[in-house]
């Protein structure tokens, strides 16, 4: 069973921990602070057409739960007012890859930007098994929706730190 964290924050008992187990179900559960242990009970989430990879994150005020859907598989993400939900379906972000059934992602912010890292069959005997890593620029619209994020083979421009420039 494939298994991803959501860890909207380890410290504000506003937000809490959680962890999901997912494949088709999304689950997810409060965690003890010596996160190991369960604080509480498992919830389902029902997320239609829902695969696995589920990853969280919050931008301004919003959540959002990026994962796979379908099979073969694209990525997609839902928005929320909490860690929890309830989760409105906002749309595919990112297409299917052509060899490998698989996309899982994961978002991050560094300096600024926001970028999504992922996995693709783009190297050299690149496959289902022999998997790479890519990342993009991710983009919020005004609204607050994601831009859809082609795969490109050059990835981000360059994003150095202040001091490295």
């Amino acid at each position: 069973m494939a298994r991803s964290t959501l860890s909207a924050s380890t410290t504000s008992p506003k937000r809490p921990t959680c962890t999901a187990a997912t494949n088709r179900v999304l689950k997810y559960a409060k965690l003890k602070p010596n996160m190991v242990e369960l604080d509480g009970p498992i919830h389902t989430v029902g997320i239609d057409n829902f695969t696995e990879a589920a990853y969280l994150h919050r931008h301004d005020k919003t959540y959002y739960l990026t994962y796979s859907r379908n099979f073969p598989e694209e990525t997609a993400y839902a928005t929320a007012p909490s860690a929890t939900g309830p989760w409105t379906f906002r749309g595919k972000i990112m297409d299917m890859n052509k060899v490998v059934k698989t996309i899982h992602q994961a978002v991050i912010d560094f300096n600024g930007k926001s970028y999504i890292f992922y996995h693709n069959d783009k190297l050299p005997t690149g496959g289902e098994y022999r998997r790479s890593v890519a990342v993009e620029e991710l983009h919020y619209n005004p609204d607050g929706t994601i831009a859809f994020i082609p795969q490109t083979a050059e990835g981000p421009a360059a994003n150095p730190a202040p001091g490295c420039k």
